[in-house]
């Protein structure tokens, strides 16, 4: 009996080595890194423009529902015209996608931009949606990428900033068109192969005459998404 007992310890010890229970936890921990590392990509790869475009909230674009914006990607992806109705009839086309950038015509009267911006920790949501009824009129707002506000210092520049300081007078004509531009008035739209914001002071309010004579001393204003913040560009006026 106690030579029986002696080789069956044996025999389990062979099949149960001291190191077997640390060497499965290796393998364990091996294939959680493993499934965590999978996951973390398919997360990353699930926040695309195409899936944050998509999960925009109906209190930030309005006019398109779900089912429609997947229509509009569908179209673009495919090659093809992306038109579709908006909420009232009208047709919306998808006109620009890149990587980290949309452009939708929403009406004949607005447009709607999405621009992916980062920083040292986050990726940023950067939203401007332009009416023109009939002076240009853009909104600028930022997001998180759960659609929560951001709190982030946007450019507020007042009309005097788009004139140029070597065509500054006292001019009574220019004085009458700066004092019939409002802030209300900006336009902006993002570059869609780079983080650049570009913002026009609209002249719609202005007579042709007005309009003319207010090209040649206004300017617009460029801002570059910088290590987390818009910062001032070059301007570089047009011949």
């Amino acid at each position: 009996m106690k030579t029986i007992r002696t080789k069956r310890k044996k025999t389990a010890h062979r099949l149960c080595p001291p190191n077997g229970l640390r060497y499965f936890c290796s393998i364990m921990k091996k294939i959680l890194l493993l499934s965590a590392l999978i996951i973390t990509a398919a997360a990353v790869r699930a926040e695309s423009i195409d899936t944050l475009f998509h999960r925009t909230p109906e209190r930030v674009l309005p006019l398109l529902d779900g089912n429609t914006r997947l229509d509009l990607l569908d179209l673009y992806n495919h090659k093809m015209e992306a038109k579709a109705e908006n909420i009232f009839g009208g047709m919306a086309k998808l006109t620009r996608k890149t990587s980290d950038y949309a452009h939708v015509v929403l009406t004949n009267v607005s447009e709607w931009e999405m621009k992916l911006l980062t920083t040292a920790n986050d990726t940023l949501i950067c939203v401007v949606h332009t009416r023109r009824t009939p002076t240009a009129r853009s909104t600028i707002r930022m997001f998180h990428k759960n659609w929560q506000p951001a709190n982030t210092p946007l450019p507020a520049p007042v009309p005097a900033d788009f004139v140029c300081t070597d065509s500054i007078s006292g001019d009574d004509e220019q004085s009458d068109i700066m004092a019939r531009l409002t802030s209300n008035g900006i336009e902006a739209h993002w570059d869609s192969n780079e983080s650049l914001l570009t913002l026009h002071l609209s002249t719609a309010a202005l007579t042709n005459e007005q309009q003319k004579k207010a090209e040649a001393f206004l300017q617009p204003l460029r801002y570059r998404w910088e290590n987390g913040r818009f910062v001032m560009a070059e301007t570089q006026r047009q011949p």
